[in-house]
């Protein structure tokens, strides 16, 4: 069976019905296809890096 765990400082909470896991399924794939590679992301992080030096 599949679940999603929602982690946050004010508690925790179980998803279970297949409705909601398929709407956290689908926003995790969009957030997925929307990062940047470990690669490009040295770029920013590195410029951010430099400006608190």
């Amino acid at each position: 069976m599949d679940v999603v765990l929602l982690d946050n400082p004010w508690g925790s909470m179980w998803l279970e019905r297949p409705p909601e896991i398929a709407t956290c399924s689908d926003l995790w794939d969009d957030v997925r296809t929307k990062a940047l590679s470990p690669v490009e992301s040295l770029e920013p992080i590195n410029s951010i890096k430099e400006l608190g030096t």
